[in-house]
């Protein structure tokens, strides 16, 4: 399932940690024996530590393809770009 999430402004999460302070208790609730896949539009919040909180909790990072959004090669060498493990793939 995926989870898409619109460009939040200012006034609804002031910074990331507004915005962790509501995903990472609703990240802690999904089932295991499902896979999420978590989508962001806010760039400046696409960084390291989210794609941390995703991996703590097994969850999948979208990446869009919108020309304000950084491309995959931009942030390959800033941060590990995966974040999930799928038993499918496992070898």
């Amino acid at each position: 399932m995926v989870f898409q999430f619109p460009l939040f402004d200012r006034w609804k999460f002031p910074k990331q940690d507004s915005f962790f302070g509501v995903l990472t208790p609703f990240l802690k609730k999904l089932p295991t024996d499902h896979k999420f896949v978590i989508e962001i539009r806010n760039k400046k919040w696409l960084d390291a530590r989210f794609a941390d909180v995703l991996r703590e909790h097994n969850v999948a990072l979208a990446l869009t393809d919108t020309s304000f959004m950084p491309r995959p090669w931009e942030m390959k060498e800033k941060f590990d770009l995966i974040t999930a493990t799928s038993p499918m793939f496992a070898g």
